[in-house]
């Protein structure tokens, strides 16, 4: 088959459930072109991304003008010179206009940079839902072709659903084809947008086990217990209430050091927040690491800790990948029960899970685990079995390979 991915960015070194179907799909003879909104920042880049040659597989859109005037004749001339070249996209100006102006303005310029003899496509998949409108433009452009598929993955069901309500992908609804989810509860979240639930399909995102080293975590001896967070840093992680949670354990007279991997634009406020609790000495901000960095932060933790919480604009986790590593390696985890975090580890067995925004429960949960090292090996287990017969990225590949299949010969309405 050959397959265009349409993603907001690439490459991401946050969204590395993306790059698994894209690398998983070439592992099985798949042809596959990346159509994104912006280029990745390049800041901190997978190794898989050059191992398999993904940026000359990339389309990225012309440069913008500067100025919201000029972006506006931009657009104009662009849409008038598509329309003179491609017949078939002057018939479907008003669909392209009635889009917003910033995913028509970008489809217009990814036309631009596709070449005069697109390609033809077997499936489209779109990652995140505003991504699926813009596949939709680039269908009307000519672009892409063949069967559309669409993964929602949080934000875009949930801040979505509060800001603009269910006309915000009326169309999206009603011309893709197939759309998936990786949790009952964003099947639930989209049903309720509007989407019919008879084209939403349940296919979790995955990892691969091996590539995560399995230990089962043993009591710790002499030294701090370490904590460990993976999060970008921005407000539906709910790291601040981590922080706090730690803060507590470390005035109660607890041992620990916390590491934060990620960043985001609360990196600064969360750092002046560990200076303020007097624990700046006990916590290590990372920054963002590649997974090959990452794994070693892994396997160097006792426990794990995601505190995610409904954010402001109504943000809140959709699956939560980070678990699926930790449960892999073997890790201990405290999470927040909010989104489709339940769905993602065993409450109870791999897990403990907690209110949101409840820093004496977090507290609590950590200082009870902390207090039953004895219990570790047995969570240790039970969340890399967690991971092996439900999260497998490999099997889960395969089912999206069934549901493509099923769909080919389709295309948009």
């Amino acid at each position: 088959m050959r397959i265009a991915f349409v993603t907001g960015a690439f490459p991401t070194v946050s969204e590395t459930f993306i790059l698994n179907q894209i690398t998983g799909l070439i592992d099985r003879g798949h042809e596959v072109d990346i159509y994104t909104a912006r280029a990745g920042d390049g800041a901190v880049v997978h190794d898989d991304v050059q191992r398999y040659g993904l940026l000359a597989r990339t389309r990225v859109p012309l440069p913008a003008a500067p100025t919201r005037a000029g972006r506006a004749m931009h657009a104009a001339g662009l849409l008038l010179s598509h329309a003179a070249k491609y017949p078939r996209s002057f018939v479907r100006l008003p669909r392209i206009l009635g889009y917003d102006r910033t995913t028509a303005y970008t489809a217009t310029r990814l036309r631009s940079s596709a070449g005069a003899a697109p390609v033809r496509y077997d499936i489209a998949h779109c990652h995140f839902g505003v991504n699926g409108l813009l596949g939709l433009a680039l269908y009307d452009l000519g672009v892409l072709s063949g069967a559309m598929v669409t993964t929602f993955h949080g934000y875009d069901a949930n801040t979505v659903s509060l800001t603009q309500g269910r006309r915000r992908y009326r169309a999206l609804f009603r011309r893709c084809k197939g759309f998936t989810v990786s949790t009952d509860f964003m099947h639930d979240r989209l049903a309720a947008l509007g989407c019919p639930a008879r084209a939403i399909e349940k296919i979790p995102c995955g990892v691969r086990p091996a590539s995560y080293p399995f230990r089962e975590r043993q009591p710790v001896v002499d030294r701090p217990v370490r904590v460990l967070t993976v999060a970008r840093l921005v407000e539906v992680k709910g790291v601040e209430y981590g922080l706090r949670a730690v803060a507590q354990m470390i005035a109660a007279g607890t041992r620990v050091r916390y590491d934060i991997v990620g960043d985001g634009v609360l990196r600064a406020q969360l750092e002046q927040l560990a200076q303020d609790l007097s624990i700046a000495d006990h916590v290590h901000f990372h920054g963002a690491l590649k997974a090959e960095d990452l794994i070693a932060k892994y396997d160097a933790a006792d426990l794990f800790l995601l505190s995610g919480v409904i954010g402001s604009d109504g943000a809140q986790e959709g699956q939560g990948v980070v678990l699926l590593e930790a449960q892999a390696c073997g890790l201990p985890c405290i999470a927040s029960d909010v989104g489709g975090i339940p769905e993602t580890v065993v409450g109870g067995e791999s897990a403990i899970l907690v209110p949101q925004r409840d820093v004496q429960r977090l507290c609590d949960a950590m200082t009870s685990l902390i207090g039953t090292p004895e219990t570790w090996p047995r969570m240790s287990r039970a969340g890399r079995a967690h991971v092996e017969t439900n999260y497998d990225l490999k099997k889960l590949n395969d089912r999206l390979v069934e549901l493509y299949r099923g769909m080919i010969g389709g295309s948009v309405g």
